[in-house]
């Protein structure tokens, strides 16, 4: 599997940070795949690396390995592995002082929203906010869900919003409302933006809206696969950062991290996640359930109607990075 080199420049999540923690206490690194190739991530001295989840020496998978305050540790030969990937040890020929040719390939490792990121490419970070945060706020990143489809899939479905009356029908109360408001699609340079207003509530099935009220909702779209949604609630505001990690053409990770006003006591980090998993457990068994797993950017076999204007906006803007899949 190839991939332009549009599309590897640009940088992905890969891990949430507090599971990174959790690994390293144990010892352990974490393994990830981003756009087909396998990587390492461990942590030494404070400094994450992100690396080819291959040992140079005999090809060993390093994320079985172990952490230590050395670094990584390869587990068939013994070999320590160091800031940036170096080598630093080889056990069998401790003499040994240049070992630059079994240093591992690594790969930027940026902090941001909760999740650890990493380029194959050379692209810029950019940090994509979420609008507006505070002190009273509180951010909740919930547990990466394995998807069995593409990436663009998933982003696609997140940003539709006729879905909602019939994906999530028993999950969100007064979710009632089929016939979908207009809306504009406004352009920005790297994706784009729109929002709407209806009845559609956000609340819980049993926790019904106040009377009359109009829930908005706002979306930005950043190409290639991160979509935010900021949702006004009668006392405060909530945002999704929605991104997802391509694994293959037919498989992603989604992350979710969750930012909100804490007026609108929503209860314990787990009572957040426990609401949040429902919710993607829904939107998961659509996607999953979609035929080809992927977008296919060269086809006209799926029609698209006056409520997929962003659907219709985002294959766009896949389509000018070049790709036939996403």
């Amino acid at each position: 599997m190839s991939y332009s080199q549009n599309i590897m420049d640009f940088y992905y999540p890969v891990a949430r940070l507090q599971d990174l923690e959790a690994a390293t206490k144990e010892g352990k690194p974490l393994a990830a795949v981003l756009l087909g190739k396998p990587l390492v991530i461990y942590k030494i001295q404070g400094e994450v690396v992100v690396a080819d989840d291959r040992c140079p020496h005999r090809g060993e998978t390093l994320s079985a390995g172990a952490v230590n305050e050395a670094g990584l540790q390869c587990p068939y030969h013994g070999l320590q592995f160091a800031h940036l990937g170096a080598c630093t040890r080889i056990p069998a020929h401790p003499q040994v002082q240049n070992l630059k040719r079994f240093d591992l390939c690594s790969y930027p490792a940026v902090e941001s929203h909760g999740l650890l990121w990493t380029s194959l490419g050379a692209g810029a970070f950019y940090e994509l906010g979420f609008g507006r945060e505070s002190e009273s706020q509180r951010l909740v990143v919930a547990p990466p869900v394995n998807v069995n489809a593409s990436a663009g899939r998933q982003v696609e479905g997140f940003m539709d919003i006729s879905h909602l009356p019939f994906v999530h029908r028993t999950t969100f109360s007064d979710c009632t409302a089929e016939a979908m408001p207009p809306y504009k699609v406004e352009s920005f340079d790297g994706g784009f933006g729109f929002e709407y207003s209806s009845s559609l509530g956000n609340y819980p099935f049993d926790h019904p809206s106040p009377k009359d009220f109009a829930w908005r909702r706002a979306y930005r779209i950043h190409a290639p696969f991160v979509a935010i949604l900021d949702i006004y609630f009668p006392d405060g505001l909530f945002t999704i950062f929605n991104c997802a990690c391509p694994v293959s053409e037919e498989q992603c990770v989604w992350f979710y991290p969750i930012r909100f006003d804490e007026s609108l006591r929503l209860g314990s980090d787990t009572d957040v996640n426990a609401f949040s998993q429902k919710v993607q457990m829904d939107d998961l068994a659509v996607v999953e359930r979609q035929r080809p797993r992927y977008i296919d950017l060269t086809s006209d076999s799926e029609q698209s109607f006056g409520a997929d204007m962003a659907s219709t906006a985002y294959r766009k803007i896949l389509r000018n990075l070049g790709l036939v899949k996403a």
